[in-house]
């Protein structure tokens, strides 16, 4: 398996889908807006989030990377339970087993994913990165205990920006993913928008628990 064209066949598509048209959000603020669409890949939606964040991009990408890529989201992500890191393709794709904790106060159970992740630095704007997750077709063996589910082309493109006299960072993000099992769709409907909408405050309590650990 060739997991570079995989991982960059990813990030075209996850382009794709930003670029797309996904009409009216359906919450906004004044810094993220969220945006749902009926996904073709499965019975269920496709999410974008629009929002900005003050905090450098080494910090975020610490604070959504995992261990084996330098990060700490083990360590300071609620939804995260236990990340591995299954197959090292290069320095920036790896093929990752995840497992997140229950969610939604135990409606939604814990979930496994066998994903590629991709963090794409670019030559030629040292301000940009994208950080792209997809299904990685990987021979893991199946935990009977936990519902597998599956991560069409996901992620964020983050882009350094100024505003305000201030370097923030600007982040578009795709959420296109099957849960599986039995989650009632009411649930999703409402839990996901709602993790994508909280998710700049999200960031900035979880880079609370990031100095705290980086001060020991």
């Amino acid at each position: 398996m060739d997991y570079k064209a995989e991982a960059e066949h990813a990030y075209e598509e996850l382009v794709k889908m930003i670029e797309r048209d996904w009409g009216k959000e359906i919450k906004s603020s004044k810094d993220h807006k969220v945006y749902r669409m009926k996904s073709e890949l499965f019975n269920g939606y496709a999410y974008k989030c629009e929002y900005t964040v003050e905090m450098s991009l080494s910090d975020y990408l610490a604070l959504v990377s995992p261990k084996c890529f330098g990060g700490y989201i083990e360590d300071v992500d609620s939804i995260v339970k236990a990340v591995q890191c299954l197959l090292e393709v290069s320095d920036d794709i790896k093929i990752l087993k995840s497992v997140s904790n229950s969610l939604a106060m135990g409606l939604i159970s814990s979930r496994e994913f066998i994903d590629i992740l991709y963090i794409k630095r670019f030559a030629d704007n040292e301000n940009k990165v994208a950080f792209v997750v997809c299904e990685a077709k990987y021979d893991a063996p199946v935990d009977p205990k936990i519902v597998r589910s599956k991560h069409y082309p996901s992620g964020s493109l983050i882009n350094v920006i100024e505003q305000g006299g201030k370097k923030i960072l600007e982040i578009k993000q795709i959420e296109h993913l099957d849960f599986s099992g039995k989650v009632p769709t009411s649930v999703l409907d409402s839990f996901v928008p709602g993790e994508l909408f909280s998710r700049g405050n999200t960031l900035k309590k979880n880079l609370k628990k990031l100095e705290k650990i980086r001060s020991k």
